[in-house]
């Protein structure tokens, strides 16, 4: 047992270094930064408007970098609270920023990362393995460790990797924090922005498992990819769709149970900071272990 974690472990790290020297993962995560840098970008300019516009009704000076009406606003008005609850779509989020002091910014980054890391998660994890089978080198690797060894190993090094992605996809973020906004403690917000990055990771867990599935079914990256990216769409459609049929008087019989084989259903303990965060980190890598099983039934039955 113990030379399984072991081969599955070596398999994670030599995955994460050979991925970590493919320029096509790091440019992806460099758009992705930038990506992060451009909707935290447009956040700022969105609050800018609204502190001009009052500062124009009151008749006092524009700014020219938003921020301190909102930080002024965190201890003076009952009011805020629900308003970010809307514009966030969870009030936990919005508790998290009036009552954890963190910085506004740090909050559009998690809730933006949650929609745009799944995909990118399962694009680059997608080809992992398809690429590998196609060249046939696979054989080689499969001299050494097992078929559930080396699949569990990539799944780990693609899981590490997306960490690592997500981790420096924060700087963009925290530049614009730093440099497009008044009131920002660079230490603190940099702090803030390392701590909410497992929970990122953890989010993105199961899309990985999307990616290496997908991966194991085909010898084209090229179609990895695109079924990948079509998985991550079609759960966040049929998330929506359950949503629906639960909620309409005497329907969602039978879709209540669809949808706890969704990702989307246990995002919520990502954001939820007054929680545990345990019980998302189980639930969610205990979904994502079966999605990488599914791929997995027909990977060991492949003829290399």
């Amino acid at each position: 047992m113990w030379g399984s974690f072991r081969d599955t472990a070596l398999v994670a790290r030599f995955e994460l270094l050979r991925s970590l020297r493919n320029r096509v993962a790091m440019a992806i995560f460099s758009l992705y930064a930038l990506l992060m840098a451009g909707v935290t970008w447009g956040f700022t300019r969105f609050l800018l408007g609204i502190e001009n516009a009052a500062a124009q009704a009151m008749r006092v000076p524009q700014v020219r970098r938003p921020g301190a009406m909102l930080e002024s606003l965190r201890n003076n008005s009952p009011e805020l609270r629900n308003t970010l609850a809307g514009m966030f779509g969870d009030d936990t989020v919005a508790a998290a920023w009036l009552d954890m002091d963190l910085h506004i910014l740090v909050l559009v980054h998690l809730t933006a990362g949650l929609v745009v890391l799944p995909f990118i998660a399962a694009f680059t994890c997608s080809e992992t393995i398809a690429a590998d089978l196609r060249s046939r080198s696979v054989r080689y690797e499969l001299l050494r460790v097992g078929r559930l060894e080396f699949v569990f190993g990539r799944f780990v090094g693609q899981a590490l990797l997306m960490g690592v992605g997500a981790l420096f996809s924060a700087f963009g973020t925290w530049a614009v924090a730093v440099f497009a906004m008044t009131g920002t403690n660079a230490l603190t917000t940099a702090w803030d922005l390392i701590w909410i990055t497992p929970r990122l990771l953890i989010a993105a867990l199961p899309f990985v498992a999307l990616g290496i599935t997908c991966s194991q079914l085909t010898r084209s990256a090229n179609l990895a990819r695109t079924l990948s990216l079509g998985a991550v769409a079609g759960s966040w459609i049929l998330y929506g769709y359950t949503q629906e049929q639960i909620s309409r008087e005497g329907g969602g019989l039978g879709w209540d149970l669809v949808q706890q084989a969704l990702p989307q259903t246990w995002l919520d303990g990502v954001l939820n900071f007054g929680g545990s965060l345990w019980s998302a980190v189980g639930l969610l890598s205990l979904l994502s272990f079966a999605y990488v099983a599914i791929g997995l039934a027909a990977f060991m039955r492949r003829d290399l």
